[in-house]
């Protein structure tokens, strides 16, 4: 710790620096991937299977992609529940080794156990809804899979009643 910054001011690293940009960059991934990539495949999935059912394989790489971001969200709630826990144990925040983007004052006693609870809160809530909406909408499309056909299978109807 140099001597120009005060004893009770946390300096930012350079590995701080680069987790937390990490960290920032899975978050939006997570949030663009369900806007941008998931929910328009979703929603033009649904609109084509009125007039014909899904392939197999679409179902499945759209069952993928959202296990993929939802797996996504669970680690960013896993780090952000792994720092609210060491705010805890610490009784501090920031704990001493907890990544940091800049240099950050430390805050003790009430103050930094209401901002841990709220990181395990927010990070537990989150979890949930990731974990819960991923098996959503996966089950939702599971009850595609009755109706699908594999690649080239096509359907014949039969004569619709005799004469």
């Amino acid at each position: 710790m140099s001597s120009d910054i005060p004893a009770d001011i946390l300096p930012a690293t350079r590995r701080g620096r680069w987790r937390v940009a990490l960290l920032t960059v899975m978050a939006i991934a997570t949030l663009a991937g369900f806007l941008f990539l998931a929910f328009p495949q979703l929603l033009a999935l649904l609109e084509d299977a009125a007039a014909q059912p899904p392939t197999m394989h679409s179902l499945r790489l759209l069952q993928a992609l959202f296990i993929g971001l939802g797996l996504l969200g669970v680690m960013t709630a896993a780090i952000v529940l792994h720092n609210g826990l060491q705010i805890l144990r610490r009784g501090q925040t920031p704990p001493n080794d907890v990544w940091l983007w800049h240099d950050t004052p430390i805050v003790r006693g009430v103050k930094a156990r209401r901002r841990g609870w709220i990181n395990i809160v927010t990070a537990l809530l989150t979890g949930l809804i990731c974990c819960s909406l991923v098996v959503y909408i996966v089950l939702t499309l599971q009850r595609f899979s009755p109706y699908t056909l594999r690649d080239g299978v096509t359907m014949v109807e039969p004569n619709a009643a005799p004469r």
